[in-house]
Formats: C-alpha cells, sequence, structure tokens
C-alpha cells in the first residue's frame, strides 16, 4: 500500500474509534478495521494516494452497515447499571454517564449526515483535510457543513435541556 505503516495504523485507530462509537464491540470493531484494510490493500495502486484515507473509511463504514443489518441486537450501548448496586460507581462516573446519555440522545435525533460529521471531527479527531478527502469536497465546505451540525446539535441539545 502507498501509506506508510504509521498511516495504516493511524487509519486503523480512527476506524476502531469509529465503530466503537457506533455500538459494535470491541473484538468486531477490531476485525472490521482489519478487514477495511485488506480490501483496500487490493485496490492500492487504483486509489491515489491523496484518496486513500477516505476509500478505507468509506469500505469501513459500509462494512459497519453490513454488520449492522446481519447483527443488529447485538449492537450495544454503554450500561453502568451492573456497577450502580455493587457501590463500585462514583457520583462523577454518575453524571459522566448522564451527559453520555444526553449526548448519544441528541446525535440519535441528528440527521445521519450531521452525526457523521461530528464523529469524524470530534470522535475520531479527523482534519478539516481529512474529512474534506472522505466527502469528496474541499476544506472550507466541510468547516460550513461542520457549523450547520454544530448548530443542530445545539439547538436538539437545547431542546432537551430546558
Amino acid at each position: 500500500m502507498l501509506l506508510s505503516d504509521e498511516q495504516i495504523i493511524q487509519v486503523t485507530k480512527q476506524m476502531y474509534v469509529y465503530l466503537i462509537r457506533q455500538g459494535v464491540r470491541a473484538e468486531v470493531a477490531k476485525d472490521l478495521a482489519q478487514d477495511a484494510i485488506i480490501k483496500a490493500w487490493r485496490y492500492e495502486k487504483e486509489i491515489p494516494l491523496e484518496k486513500q484515507k477516505a476509500f478505507i473509511f468509506k469500505i469501513v463504514t459500509n462494512e459497519f452497515y453490513q454488520y449492522y443489518r446481519k447483527h443488529k441486537r447485538e449492537i450495544i450501548t454503554e450500561d453502568f447499571s451492573h456497577l450502580i448496586h455493587s457501590g463500585e460507581l462514583t457520583d462523577n462516573l454518575l453524571i459522566q454517564q448522564e451527559q453520555s446519555t444526553e449526548i448519544i440522545n441528541t446525535m440519535k435525533n441528528l440527521n445521519e449526515n450531521h452525526q457523521k460529521l461530528l464523529m469524524m471531527k470530534y470522535d475520531i479527531g479527523m482534519s478539516y483535510q481529512e474529512i474534506a478527502e472522505y466527502l469528496d469536497t474541499t476544506p472550507s465546505n466541510v468547516k460550513t457543513y461542520l457549523s450547520r451540525a454544530r448548530s443542530a446539535f445545539k439547538k436538539i441539545w437545547g431542546d432537551f435541556n430546558e
């Protein structure tokens, strides 16, 4: 592959985080990320270097959708209820869980494109340039799209917290 080993490791970690945030179990997320890298290797000579990361991310997104269709009941959400009864859950963890739940509920009410954009930028940590490559657009368009996504998030967040 034309990407360096370090770049492949970075992309694999980004894909892993993306899949975990989607609710996929850790072992499955690793498998799906590895499968995406293997599939990308098949087309390494056909895809220009500057579009390879975006190509790999598209593969892992498609792999996730296929997995999700087949295994809907295996998609997990964070559940800390078992810790409450054992007394291991501190006030800080309860507050974090409540905030996480509010954020997840807010994200679920956004349209799919806004969810993806916010996840790529804030969960995965992709740059504007990387997102632009994935979406096949310019970084200035990505900034505009993200601004709209943040505005939609804030509006829904405000509706939940009133």
